[in-house]
C-alpha cells in the first residue's frame, strides 16, 4: 500500500488527472469524503486550531496525530490517508525517523506530510525507511492574510521565488511523492507545478496546480471566525447546527419533545 500511493500520484500527474484533497479529523467527516470520491484525506495538524481550539498548531503532539489518524482511518475504505508530522517532531533526521515510524505504526496512515523548505535531510531519512512523504511549502493562512504572499513581503521577489523553487526541487529529489503549496502566489505555484515531476497540490496557491486542498471545516462553513480569501464555502453547516440547537431548545421548553413517536 505504501508504494501504491506513490505510483497513484505519479500516474495522476502523467495523465493530468486533478487530485482532490480535504482534511478530516474524525470518522464521520472522513467517511463522507471517502464515499464521495475525494482522492486524499489529510489528517492535518490544523486540528490544533480547528478542533482543539488552540491559537495555532504548535501545541499538537505526535500522540494527538496518532489518535486522530486512527479515528479517521476507521471511516475510510478507498481514499489515501496522509498524516501531518506535527511541529517539532522532525528537528533532526533521527528524530524524524523515530516519530515517523511511531505515526505509521500507530495511526494507520498511507503516508506522512512534512512541512518546511529546508528539511531535505529529514525527508530523505524517512523515505529511506519506506515511508511515503508529502512535502508542504508555504505560509500559514492567517499570516498570509496579514502580510500578503511571499511577493508582498520579500525585498527581492525574484530571488525569493528562485530560492523557493530550488527548495521544492530539493524536496522532490529527497523523495517526496507530492508537494502541497500553501498560500503562494499563483504564478509561482504554476511554475513549480510545471517544473516538478511529482504532483503539486494547491492550498490558496491558484488554479494552475495538479490538485486542490481545502480544510474541511473551512469549506463546509463549520467555523465562521476566520475565513481566508482562498476559501470557498460549499456549505453553511454552522447555520444548520445553530438552527437545530435552537429548535431542540424550543421543543423542550414547550414540552413538544419527546413526542409519542420518540417514546418506547
Amino acid at each position: 500500500m505504501r508504494n501504491a500511493i506513490v505510483r497513484d500520484f505519479l500516474e495522476k500527474k502523467r495523465e493530468r488527472n486533478r487530485i482532490s484533497m480535504l482534511t478530516a479529523y474524525d470518522s464521520h467527516s472522513a467517511s463522507i469524503c471517502d464515499q464521495n470520491g475525494v482522492d486524499v484525506i489529510l489528517v492535518g495538524d490544523s486540528l490544533g486550531r480547528l478542533v482543539h481550539l488552540e491559537q495555532d498548531s504548535r501545541g499538537v503532539t505526535v500522540t494527538d496525530m496518532m489518535y486522530h489518524t486512527t479515528i479517521v482511518a476507521r471511516g475510510v475504505e478507498r481514499a489515501w490517508v496522509v498524516t501531518a508530522m506535527p511541529f517539532g517532531s522532525y528537528e533532526t533526521a533521527d528524530m524524524a525517523v523515530q516519530n515517523a515510524r511511531q505515526l505509521m505504526q500507530g495511526g494507520q496512515a498511507h503516508g506522512l506530510q512534512m512541512e518546511g523548505r529546508k528539511i531535505s535531510e529529514q525527508v530523505r531519512a524517512v523515505v529511506r525507511t519506506g515511508v511515503p512523504v508529502m512535502g508542504l511549502v508555504g505560509m500559514d493562512p492567517e499570516l498570509a492574510e496579514k502580510l500578503g504572499p511571499y511577493s508582498a513581503t520579500a525585498q527581492k521577489p525574484k530571488a525569493e521565488y528562485e530560492e523557493i523553487i530550488q527548495d521544492c526541487i530539493s524536496l522532490e529529489k529527497a523523495g517526496c511523492f507530492g508537494l502541497v503549496l500553501r498560500t503562494l502566489p499563483a504564478n509561482l505555484a504554476k511554475r513549480i507545478a510545471q517544473l516538478l515531476r511529482i504532483p503539486v497540490i494547491g492550498l490558496g496557491s491558484g488554479k494552475h496546480t495538479d490538485g486542490q486542498l481545502l480544510y474541511f471545516h473551512d469549506m463546509m462553513g463549520i467555523t465562521d471566525d476566520f475565513r481566508p480569501r482562498h476559501v470557498k464555502r460549499y456549505a453553511h453547516v454552522s447555520q444548520v447546527m445553530v438552527q437545530g440547537v435552537r429548535s431542540f431548545m424550543s421543543d423542550v421548553e414547550r414540552g413538544n419533545f419527546p413526542a409519542e413517536e420518540n417514546e418506547y
